[in-house]
């Protein structure tokens, strides 16, 4: 996420490994000739929530899901429970299947998507990464009624963002408010970049705003994931009051190629290029199969 920012004082880039993070390391193998097995069948994620996976990066390669995937299974009983949870909280969400055109059978999960309405994103000073106050309160917020309320273990739940400032942000709110104190197993949280390797039960990101990158990031093995961010960040969705520009990409770093180039308005108000295809169309098919459920923060002052 830090990839062209520089430090304001030196002039130096804050990531001058971004470069090497940036290819896929099944693709540096592929290059080289070597052999590569390629797994066809899913052992570890919950039954429907590879699917955004699936079609969206590797639909050239067929996969099942195992018998050890079905939801009904005891070491998945968090998703179904926060499926539940969420549905009760917001009856306009509709049940999975998964809204990807995917033939999974009925008896999975879903990711549900919580754009967060009424929130403002804005820069650290010192490190440029982006924050949203707002997005971090509710998710806060609404993992302390779901511990409580359905007596889950918070250990079990893995708290993420994609960028540092929000991140650290996150672990200064759990210290503030008592009722915050029911999440205190959960780990610190982290960055997604940070969480690779790591293995929580239920998955919860906080994105300020998504892009192409962190959704792949966030492939990350679990029973249920769910997200708060901004689902209008490439076109207005659900009642929209932001704005996106849509243009044919053109120059190095502006969506060259077939693909369309979004530009999108951050809290500087500057315009920044991203190709978006494939996020347009997860965003659309969560918006169009129902598994979005708006949040409308109480502004404050902080």
């Amino acid at each position: 996420m830090t990839q062209q920012q520089k430090d304001p004082k030196t002039g130096k880039l804050y990531n001058r490994n971004a470069g090497d993070g940036s290819g896929s390391p099944l693709a540096f193998f592929k290059s080289t000739g070597w052999p590569v097995y390629r797994m066809l069948t899913q052992f570890r994620i919950a039954k429907g929530l590879f699917d955004i996976c699936h079609c969206e990066m590797y639909s050239d390669i067929p996969f099942e899901y195992h018998t050890y995937c079905n939801i009904d299974l005891p070491h998945y009983a968090i998703g179904t429970t926060m499926e539940n949870f969420a549905r009760q909280r917001f009856p306009e969400l509709s049940p999975p299947p998964c809204p990807f055109p995917f033939p999974s059978p009925a008896g999975q999960l879903a990711p549900i998507f919580a754009p967060c309405e009424g929130t403002v994103c804005y820069k650290d000073r010192k490190s440029v990464s982006s924050i949203n106050y707002g997005q971090a309160e509710i998710a806060l917020n609404l993992l302390v009624s779901f511990v409580k309320e359905t007596k889950t273990d918070p250990s079990q739940i893995g708290l993420i963002s994609p960028y540092k400032a929000t991140s650290d942000l996150i672990n200064r709110l759990r210290k503030k408010k008592p009722e915050d104190l029911a999440l205190a197993p959960i780990a610190p949280t982290t960055t997604v970049d940070s969480y690779q390797g790591h293995e929580k039960s239920l998955i919860v990101v906080v994105m300020y705003k998504p892009n192409n990158l962190a959704l792949r990031q966030t492939n990350i093995d679990s029973t249920g994931i769910v997200v708060f961010g901004d689902i209008n960040i490439v076109e207005p969705l659900v009642g929209a009051k932001g704005k996106s520009e849509e243009g044919k990409g053109k120059g190095k770093g502006k969506g060259k190629g077939k693909g369309k180039a979004v530009i999108t308005r951050g809290a500087d108000n500057k315009g920044k290029f991203f190709q978006a295809d494939m996020l347009k169309r997860v965003n659309a098919n969560l918006v169009k199969e129902g598994r979005v459920a708006t949040v409308v923060w109480e502004k404050k002052i902080v």
